[in-house]
């Protein structure tokens, strides 16, 4: 048996796995269940095979072909579905998703007064939240985090009155630490235990510096951040927060970064 020989036996099943393999980006990034591609790729066979057919022999034969691989690409996919090995990184069921809410009091205030946000989260799952590595002050850390950006006046940070936080379920204190709403991702921050005048984050990490900060099932977190209206600011503008919750998923060994855009943060609004 010659290598070209071998080479064309092969290429059936080489073709049907490029296909299956290729088709897994897709099922990853969308979420969606194996068995809609397998559809497409049985759909696509028949198609072909339907197509009218040209009239040499060997190009027909290759549109046989192709409609019995995408055929057979399709059954690889519902059985990959079937035997469910992909659930873990598809089923977002099965995914650590904790819970996080914010809230802020009072939501009208003038020029001068205080507002309160607090930012609550709960591991109300099945699965411990495990940390992320950081840099504060300069120092490996890691941790948890929690975090909400602050109101601006001209991209500043309104002015911190006060900050508290509390945790349960985890050993370790927490760290209430600040940034600067940097580019690329909140593990690249400078992140600090010094508050600064002009901070525009502020941030509750599990750990302690030295704990790692493992977030326990039923465990919270509590931060409490009170910032003054200037005299300056203007009114009848609405400022809204965003709050991050940033961890890793141990079940599939990814980090997770759960923003309040769905169920976004309450409006404060400055009145005369």
């Amino acid at each position: 048996m010659t290598r070209l020989s071998i080479l064309r036996r092969l290429s059936a099943p080489i073709y049907v796995g490029f296909a299956v393999l290729a088709t897994l980006p897709f099922i990853l990034l969308t979420s969606a269940s194996p068995w809609l591609f397998a559809c497409f790729f049985f759909l696509a066979g028949v198609l072909v095979f339907l197509a009218p057919k040209p009239n040499h022999p060997d190009r027909r034969r290759r549109v046989f072909l192709t409609s019995a691989l995408l055929v057979a690409a399709g059954f690889v996919l519902l059985l990959v579905d079937a035997t469910g090995v992909l659930d873990p990184l598809v089923d977002p069921v099965g995914d650590l998703i904790l819970s996080v809410a914010a809230e802020a009091e009072p939501r009208e205030v003038r020029r001068g007064e205080e507002i309160t946000y607090r930012l609550t989260s709960m591991n109300n799952q099945t699965e411990v939240a495990m940390p992320r590595r950081f840099e504060v002050d300069g120092q490996p850390f890691r941790g948890v985090l929690m975090y909400l950006e602050l109101p601006t006046e001209n991209g500043i940070g309104l002015p911190i009155v006060s900050v508290s936080a509390s945790a349960e379920g985890i050993a370790a204190q927490p760290t209430v630490v600040y940034a600067q709403d940097e580019p690329l991702l909140p593990i690249f921050w400078h992140w600090t235990t010094t508050y600064e005048p002009g901070h525009r984050i502020v941030g509750l990490l599990s750990g302690d510096g030295h704990d790692p900060g493992e977030w326990g099932v039923g465990g919270s977190l509590s931060l409490d951040v009170t910032v003054r209206v200037p005299m300056s600011f203007a009114a009848d503008t609405v400022r809204a927060i965003r709050c991050v919750l940033s961890y890793e998923d141990p079940q599939i060994g990814a980090f997770v970064a759960q923003t309040l855009w769905n169920d976004p943060p309450p409006r404060v609004r400055v009145i005369e």
